[in-house]
C-alpha cells in the first residue's frame, strides 16, 4: 500500500512538472518495487538533465533491463505495449546519451573521447526508437558538432527545428552558428551553399523517412505479438 501511494504521488507530480516531489516519491516506490520501468526511465531523464551522471546511467540501464525481462503484461494490448516499450527505451537511451555527453572531455581533442562516441551511439538509438524526440535531436547536434561532424550536426539541429517543440529555437540558433562556420571554414562543402531553411527542409524529409521506418517496425512487432497471443489461445 505504501509503495502504491508513493507511485500515485510520483505520477501526479510528474504530470505537474514537480521534479523534486516526483524524484522523491519515485525513489521511495522503487525501494519496495524496484522493477517499475516508467519511473526508472523518467528518473534517468531528470538525473541526466541535472548532471547526476551515475544515477542517470544506473536508472536507465535498469529500465532497459526490466522492459526486456518482464515482457507484455496480460490484459495490455499489443499496440499499447509496443508504444510503451518504444517510449521507455527511447527515454532511457536518451538519458544514457545525455549522461555520457556530460562526461565528455572539454579539451580540444575531445572528438576522440569514448564518452562522446558513446553519447552519439545512445542518442542515435533513442532517435531510431522515437524519431521525433526533439531533445535527442538537439543533444545529438551538439555531440556531432563536438565530434567535428558538421553535416551530422546540421541535420540533427535541423530535425529539432522541424519537430517544432521545446528544442526548436535553441536548435535553430545552433544550426545558424554551425552553418556560418561551415561557410567560412569549408567553402567547398555541399553545406556551404545551403540556407538555414534548406537545411531544415532536408532534415524534415529525412525525419519523415525515419518516422515511416519506425512505424513499420512497430507494426511488425505488434503483428508478431498478436500472432503469439493467438498461438497461446489455441
Amino acid at each position: 500500500m505504501t509503495a502504491n501511494a508513493h507511485y500515485v504521488i510520483a505520477r501526479n507530480s510528474y504530470q505537474l512538472g514537480d521534479v523534486e516531489n516526483f524524484t522523491f516519491h519515485a525513489e521511495e516506490t522503487l525501494e519496495e518495487l524496484p522493477d517499475v520501468p516508467d519511473l526508472l526511465a523518467q528518473l534517468s531523464f531528470f538525473y541526466a538533465e541535472s548532471g547526476q551522471v551515475a544515477q542517470a546511467i544506473d536508472r536507465a540501464n535498469r529500465a532497459l533491463e526490466v522492459v526486456d525481462r518482464v515482457g507484455k503484461p496480460a490484459g495490455v494490448t499489443a499496440n499499447k505495449w509496443v508504444d510503451q516499450v518504444y517510449q521507455l527505451k527511447a527515454e532511457a537511451n536518451y538519458a544514457l546519451g545525455r549522461a555520457y555527453l556530460t562526461r565528455m572531455s572539454r579539451t580540444e581533442d575531445r572528438a576522440e573521447d569514448p564518452n562522446l562516441k558513446k553519447s552519439i551511439e545512445y542518442l542515435q538509438i533513442a532517435l531510431r526508437l522515437e524519431p521525433r524526440h526533439d531533445f535527442a535531436c538537439f543533444r545529438l547536434g551538439f555531440a556531432e558538432r563536438n565530434s567535428n561532424n558538421a553535416g551530422g550536426a546540421l541535420m540533427a539541429y535541423g530535425k529539432a527545428v522541424a519537430i517544432g517543440e521545446v528544442a526548436a529555437q535553441p536548435a535553430k540558433t545552433q544550426l545558424e552558428d554551425v552553418l556560418s562556420i561551415v561557410k567560412e571554414s569549408m567553402p567547398d562543402s555541399e553545406w556551404a551553399e545551403k540556407t538555414v531553411q534548406e537545411v531544415v527542409d532536408q532534415a524534415s524529409i529525412e525525419l519523415e523517412e525515419s518516422v515511416n521506418v519506425n512505424q513499420q517496425e512497430r507494426a511488425q512487432l505488434i503483428l508478431e505479438l498478436q500472432q503469439q497471443e493467438l498461438q497461446q489461445q489455441k
